[in-house]
């Protein structure tokens, strides 16, 4: 039994990726669910009906069920909007065949009623809705003006045949209806309940944070005249840095999970990584809240991990972050969270445990489900939004995460996601392109560039081709924050911004460049390894002059500057 309904979840997620947003994965059941029961009812009704009315209804049900079997097949090779077409399209034509030949009184025109509705649903493009429901009206049409005119004989039934058919007909149709009311149903009760703990637990997790902050302030409050200076303990400064941290981390995620969800956050960034100081500056970063509560973080990263790979960088070290957070978040004082990585093969393993009073089955089996809230801890209560975000992103990197946990032993995340093993050595293996061994023109001599770029090696590519065309005076940066700082201290004649920064998205830097006067007129390019449309839209719209796609070549970006500066070559 479990094994069959195994496959039957199986085939209603045909075509589900990892990454695609919700109102995508919700239109891809629907059409696969209606595609099955009505290519399944098509193939079981249409040779019965052959055999008990003796009409040729057997050829025609058939090439109706394979034709809703192929959208299947579409979805499964993720042609989502043909899948929806084929499955509307063939819905329809059989409506106005069967609807004619079988006669007045079969009510098929309710049907096209139907499937007028599931258009609605199914499309997202305004457009392509409008055109569902005309195609609908236009089949309801057909037949209207077939039961007027009959151009199309219909098949002679007895009075026995006719009611068998008439109670099938109305059997399928309200199963169908049915089907599109209860997607719609349970799609706004997820939503409002998501949206319900959503809203409970980010304000529980900010408010813990400002009152920690109010707290530590509260400590200083003076009335005595004259004091305007006063010395604030390093204790005090370290649970606000923490607070705000946390409600910074709230913000992000609920975002970026915003993001997700209205399927805007499509940008898969590849990054070369240096696997330990990467690590290493995620456990650093998370010391002081440890410390708080006596609790040491041990980094193990077995000697078979490798020096580089390549992955996205920001989404790896939110899940990391998230889950490290929440270790020590729900461990007891003073005790230990171990932090593990290994590898095999281009597969990389985190492994995060904690020593707290762990959770129980059912608890542990709707983690990832729901916006899960649970009982209150001592320090914070729920593991909120952070982890279904973790889970959204550990998907997005094709990778899997699985948890293990038993109530007063602790817990266990298990987060295994595939990278491209990179050696450093070969100028090739990170998609950095050669350089020309032909002179180029001098094009930046007493040019002043800025290049922002949190990978190690496209920052040292970035830097030489910069020095090819001539740059002398080039300053660069790792992350937003020092990007800022120089270009505010000597004004650059054109920055290069990578879209993906560890402190801040590129795009948000780049609005805040345009709201400062003194960097107002300075021209950006801004760089990505993703190149879709939505993606150049942004760019655009936030202020840049232009968008450079990585990997890049030098003669790449010697037209981009010369285009950008107006420099005659």
């Amino acid at each position: 039994m479990n094994s069959s309904l195994k496959g039957l979840k199986k085939l209603l997620d045909l075509g589900v990726r990892p990454g695609i947003p919700s109102e995508t994965r919700r239109s891809i059941r629907l059409v696969n669910t209606l595609s099955l029961v009505t290519g399944g009812t098509a193939l079981v009704l249409s040779p019965i009906l052959t055999a008990t009315t003796h009409k040729p209804i057997l050829v025609p049900g058939l090439i109706e069920a394979a034709c809703f079997f192929s959208a299947l097949v579409l979805n499964y090779y993720r042609h989502y909007f043909q899948a929806a077409l084929v499955m509307l399209a063939t819905q329809n034509l059989a409506a106005v065949y069967f609807g004619m030949l079988f006669g007045e009184g079969i009510p098929i025109k309710m049907l096209s009623i139907a499937l007028g509705i599931t258009a609605v649903f199914i499309f997202n493009d305004l457009k392509a809705r409008g055109i569902g429901l005309l195609v609908a009206f236009i089949s309801m049409a057909l037949l209207n003006i077939n039961d007027y005119f009959h151009l199309v004989e219909p098949f002679s039934f007895t009075t026995g045949e006719h009611e068998m058919i008439k109670w099938l007909a109305d059997g399928v149709i309200f199963a169908l209806t049915c089907i599109v009311v209860m997607f719609f149903v349970q799609q706004n009760q997820r939503a409002s309940e998501n949206k319900t703990s959503f809203l409970r637990e980010t304000n529980h997790e900010i408010n813990k944070s400002l009152e920690a902050i109010l707290n530590a302030l509260d400590k200083y409050k003076t009335d005595k005249p004259g004091e305007d200076t006063l010395t604030i303990k390093q204790k005090d400064l370290k649970v606000m840095k923490i607070a705000a941290k946390t409600m910074a981390d709230v913000v992000r995620n609920g975002l970026n999970l915003s993001r997700i969800e209205a399927g805007k956050y499509d940008i898969h960034e590849n990054n070369l990584i240096e696997t330990r100081n990467w690590l290493a500056d995620i456990k650093n970063a998370y010391t002081s809240l440890a410390n708080r509560k006596g609790i040491i973080i041990k980094l193990a990263v077995d000697a078979d991990v490798p020096q580089w790979v390549e992955s996205d960088r920001n989404k790896l070290t939110v899940i990391l972050s998230n889950i490290l957070s929440n270790a020590i978040k729900f461990s007891y004082n003073d005790a230990f969270v171990e932090f593990n990585v290994s590898a095999h093969q281009s597969v990389l393993t985190f492994q995060i445990r904690d020593f707290g009073k762990g959770m129980s089955k059912k608890k542990e089996t709707g983690l990832f489900s729901s916006l899960y809230v649970s009982e209150k801890n001592e320090l914070i209560e729920g593991y909120g939004v952070g982890m279904v975000l973790t889970k959204r992103y550990v998907e997005f990197l094709y990778g899997e995460i699985m948890v293990n946990s038993a109530e007063g032993q602790g817990t266990t995340f298990t987060v295994e996601v595939p990278v491209k093993v990179r050696d450093i050595s070969n100028p090739q293996s990170h998609n950095l392109l050669p350089f020309p061994s032909a002179s180029l023109p001098i094009i930046l001599a007493g040019r002043n560039i800025l290049l922002i770029e949190d990978d190690t090696m496209t920052r040292e590519y970035g830097i030489k081709c910069l020095q090819q065309l001539g740059c002398t005076r080039i300053d660069a940066a790792a992350d937003a924050a020092n990007g800022m700082q120089k270009a505010i201290n000597n004004i650059p004649d054109l920055i290069i911004l990578d879209v993906q920064l560890p402190d801040k998205s590129g795009l948000d830097f780049l609005r805040e460049l345009k709201h400062d006067p003194r960097l107002l007129d300075v021209p950006v390019i801004m760089a990505s390894s993703e190149n879709s449309d939505l993606l150049r839209y942004e760019v655009s719209k936030a202020g840049a002059a232009l968008f450079l796609r990585k990997p890049y070549t030098i003669h790449e970006l010697q037209k981009s500057i010369t285009e950008i500066l107006n420099i005659r070559v």
